[in-house]
């Protein structure tokens, strides 16, 4: 009986020494750089869940990668439709049918980002944006292709700066949820 429990205590000692060096590895890869790098976008998801509940709202899911820690940092997120926008036709025009975008509540709670240098997974909500000038007709989101712009800028970033910061203008469909 002694041998067995001796062999299970063993065997236990064994695989916590072996999970925490497994783990401490995994982390020590994944780990951030110390030193800086310009920011990346790393994916946005191929599809925009939207819904005109709640007087209307989309998600966007993105992958991005930033460094210079989270005070100064700024995001704008966009998705647009209309048979003229494109990555090369960004700015919303007379054709613009539906127009959604982190305006509403710029850099508030939900829509920070975390420049720490690791990779994060994210999923922003976007609302009609406040300031498009059809923003009072609230017009909805459709199924079908749309613009997704992706802007963010890390607390190195500046006006008069030529790093910091990175567009990312996709393609992508919109899935009306019901």
């Amino acid at each position: 009986m002694h041998k067995v429990r001796a062999f299970l205590v063993a065997t236990a000692t064994v695989s916590v020494l072996v999970g925490t060096m497994l783990v401490g590895s995994a982390t020590g890869a994944s780990a951030a750089p110390a030193t800086y790098q310009e920011p990346t976008v790393q994916s946005i998801s191929d599809t925009v869940l939207a819904s005109s509940a709640n007087g209307g709202f989309a998600l966007v899911h993105v992958r991005y990668r930033c460094y210079g820690g989270d005070v100064g940092t700024h995001l704008f997120i966009a998705v647009k439709q209309g048979p003229d926008i494109s990555p090369e036709n960004a700015t919303a025009t007379d054709s613009t049918t539906a127009f959604y975008s982190t305006n509403y509540k710029s850099d508030g709670p939900g829509l920070s980002l975390h420049c720490d240098g690791a990779s994060h997974s994210q999923t922003f909500r976007l609302k009609n944006d406040p300031f498009w000038g059809k923003a009072d007709q609230n017009l909805p989101l459709t199924n079908g292709p749309a613009l997704v712009q992706f802007c963010l800028f890390d607390s190195t970033s500046s006006e008069n700066s030529d790093s910091g910061f990175i567009f990312d203008y996709e393609m992508k469909t919109v899935h009306v949820v019901h």
